[in-house]
């Protein structure tokens, strides 16, 4: 998971061939390449009131209790900043790693707040929606970052191009 560990140093001791980041400087050692952008969406279960309505309310973002993820080291702490603007406070119920979140979501009254990507491949295949935030929403970027000494070798840039098309699709 992004966050969960030293990139860079992996990186160095050829621990990692490519890594997925948020960086987007990567200084003398390293290059990096955005890769894609994203916006957050609310998740909720297809059952859920809220999936119904037809759009989301700040009242809905404050009622409605918040299942945080902790293993992605996204900082939904805007979602805090914009309810607090309006005098409300969110709830979050539980912090859970992502591989947890569906046993959370499905069948509850929680919402999560997660990049629109990640939300879309998991509304087809689990029974949630996303939902557009009531307010613009940040944007996050995802690079792919190694190191220099591997810039020219034929087989990483067999790989970056891989993971170009992938980030694309």
């Amino acid at each position: 998971p992004i966050g969960a560990v030293d990139v860079l140093d992996l990186l160095d001791g050829d621990g990692v061939d490519l890594a997925l980041s948020m960086l987007v400087d990567g200084g003398e050692r390293f290059k990096c390449a955005r890769v894609m952008q994203d916006d957050y969406v609310a998740v909720l279960d297809r059952a859920h009131p809220a999936a119904a309505a037809p759009q989301l309310t700040l009242d809905h973002l404050a009622d409605i209790p918040h299942v945080g993820i902790s293993s992605t080291g996204d900082d939904t702490s805007f979602i805090d900043e914009v309810l607090e603007q309006s005098g409300r406070v969110r709830r979050v119920a539980a912090r859970v790693p992502f591989l947890s979140l569906v046993l959370m979501l499905v069948g509850s009254d929680l919402v999560a707040i997660m990049p629109r990507r990640v939300a879309t491949d998991l509304s087809v295949i689990c029974p949630v929606v996303a939902k557009d935030l009531p307010f613009p929403s940040p944007h996050l970027s995802l690079s792919m970052i190694w190191h220099r000494r591997v810039d020219n070798h034929p087989a990483h840039r067999w790989l970056r191009g891989v993971v170009r098309a992938s980030a694309s699709g």
